[in-house]
Parts: structure tokens; C-alpha cells; sequence
């Protein structure tokens, strides 16, 4: 990052990707993450929509960010439960 021509820090792919969830421009790609403790995979098929609200109480300010998209499950390593099998 750069401020008034001087490096004031940089940016791993993390912070990159994450930027990208909240400016709006993430288009497709894959989410990888763990839910009981096993790996899971999604893949992101549609364009994301996101919603920021702000709130100021006093000097304290919340930033509420909500992040949608529509993706289908790539990988599921969970063992207990059948994520394809329809609900009854």
C-alpha cells in the first residue's frame, strides 16, 4: 500500500481476496474452509452481493458486512452427514 509516495505496508493474498469480497468484484472461484474440523470446498458460480451498514453509538463504531453469492459444493471431507442426499 502507498500513501503520499512512501510504502506504508503491504498486502498478502488473504488481505487481497478479502478486498475484493467487499468492493463486489469477486466473479467466481473457490472457498475453501473447515466446518467440524474437516476440510470443505465451495465453488462460487454466480457474482457476489454485499451490504455494509454502519453504526456510530457515541465513539464507537460497528461495521456490520454482509457477503452473498451462490456457489455449489466442490468438496466435503465431513464423514457424518451426506450433503447430496435431499432433506425429508
Amino acid at each position: 500500500m502507498i500513501n503520499n509516495s512512501k510504502l506504508v505496508g503491504i498486502m498478502n493474498d488473504e488481505d487481497i481476496a478479502a478486498l475484493n469480497w467487499l468492493n463486489g468484484e469477486v466473479k467466481g472461484g473457490i472457498i475453501e474452509a473447515v466446518q467440524h474440523g474437516e476440510p470443505l470446498s465451495v465453488e462460487v458460480i454466480n457474482k457476489t452481493r454485499r451490504k455494509i451498514k454502519t453504526e456510530l453509538n457515541g465513539d464507537h463504531l460497528t461495521i456490520n458486512i454482509e457477503v452473498r453469492y451462490t456457489g455449489r459444493l466442490s468438496e466435503d471431507w465431513y464423514g457424518k452427514e451426506n450433503s447430496f442426499e435431499k432433506p425429508i
